[in-house]
């Protein structure tokens, strides 16, 4: 599922890091030097990846379709090309494992910002690919069992430009994938495309308004029910909150609440569904996390427990009617450095879950999925320096 991606820019929310040691976790174990606790019940600790080599990369999205298969995406750094080229990690039950992705030749850039499965030989994932004149163009890739191979998509607007952010499959021919145009020409506007089990076509999507309208997400509960969020910005440019909705027939924009008369910004960059009336989406507002609960008539704000500082909830996957685990970042004052963030929802109540900090720097969270027995939250971390992003994966074992 996806994913809003939390782009490394959000860094510059903090200052320098404090060079500041790790403790060492008991119970904890190697990995390639490194040290991290072992995966457990009580909090998300640090989940062994393959090594990245000498460049850089980040995870945007994850999906899990059960304990012993899971994807996780994102974009990696080529030294050798470059240029950024999608990045694919596979969960066998046993260990994660880096996986080809071909991408375009004449790509000056590409990134993988979400993924999803309806079966282990019918996975999706999707985002963007920069091509000559730094045009934004939508980027597929479907993975049959064996390999993964790029399958056209179209784009929308004058010029034609388009990223996809987000995903959902909801059998083998119908699969959604959400996002916007680049913008360029004339403001940024919601894109949706369908898969129908032959090729893509842009769908028709609602926008609030004539300014900046974008998709972050997509959730669904069957092939008539399923939920886009987003935000669209306003005359003054302060973003408001986007929720929109597929009945079978035409998506239709549904009311959200902006909680706070203000002119901080207020967004939803994740969605998950487990029934008509059980939708959650999480956002920000302002720079505190927010969430908002659909109960099949309405959306209501649930009240988070954000950490002491500024941060904010980037997506969120609900294991059923009474829990969910939301993800993302928030600065943390006292060591000067942004720290991941999670929290659980009890049905009643969110509140804030350990999460273990990998080394001195910043560290972020872009999505987070999982089954009730296995949750995983990806997204980035900075070396000691500070100069050198790599990806980062959290783990929960029930």
């Amino acid at each position: 599922m996806r994913r809003a991606a939390i782009v490394t820019s959000t860094v510059a929310l903090a200052t320098t890091a404090a060079l500041v040691l790790t403790p060492v976790v008991a119970g904890a174990r190697r990995d390639g030097g490194r040290t991290r606790a072992a995966c457990g019940p009580s909090s998300f600790t640090r989940a062994a990846l393959p090594p990245l080599g000498p460049g850089t990369g980040e995870l945007f999205g994850v999906d899990a379709l059960s304990t012993s298969a899971a994807w996780a995406v994102g974009s990696r750094f080529d030294t050798d090309v470059r240029t950024s080229v999608p990045y694919a990690l596979r969960w066998d039950g046993s260990a994660w494992t880096d996986v080809t992705v071909p991408y375009p030749g004449t790509s000056q850039g590409t990134a993988l910002l979400a993924v999803t499965g309806s079966a282990p030989n019918d996975v999706w994932a999707v985002g963007t690919k920069t091509i000559p004149n730094n045009l934004s163009r939508t980027f597929a890739s479907h993975w049959d069992g064996s390999t993964w191979s790029t399958v056209a998509t179209p784009n929308a607007g004058n010029p034609r430009t388009g990223v996809l952010s987000g995903v959902v499959a909801i059998a083998a021919d119908d699969v959604w994938a959400v996002g916007s145009t680049s913008g360029q020409g004339g403001p940024e506007r919601t894109l949706i495309l369908h898969w129908d089990g032959t090729s893509w076509s842009v769908v028709s999507s609602p926008n609030k308004g004539p300014w900046p309208n974008g998709l972050a997400d997509a959730a669904a509960v069957s092939a008539d029910d399923v939920w886009a969020v987003g935000a669209w910005r306003t005359k003054a440019f302060v973003s408001r909150t986007l929720t929109v909705h597929w009945d079978g027939a035409s998506w239709r924009r549904v009311p959200s609440i902006d909680p706070g008369v203000s002119a901080r910004d207020v967004d939803l960059s994740g969605v998950s569904a487990v029934a008509t009336d059980e939708v959650v989406a999480v956002g920000s507002r302002g720079l505190k996390g927010l969430a908002e609960r659909w109960d099949g008539s309405a959306w209501a704000v649930e009240p988070t427990s954000n950490p002491s500082g500024n941060g904010g909830l980037s997506d969120v996957v609900a294991v059923g009617s009474f829990e969910a685990w939301a993800a993302g970042s928030w600065l943390d004052v006292a060591e000067q450095r942004l720290a991941t963030q999670i929290q659980r929802w009890n049905g009643s109540a969110w509140t804030v879950a350990p999460t273990q900090h990998v080394g001195a720097s910043d560290n972020g969270l872009a999505a987070i999925d999982g089954v009730a027995a296995h949750q995983w939250a990806v997204g980035y971390r900075f070396n000691a320096t500070g100069l050198r992003v790599l990806p980062l994966m959290l783990e929960r074992c029930s």
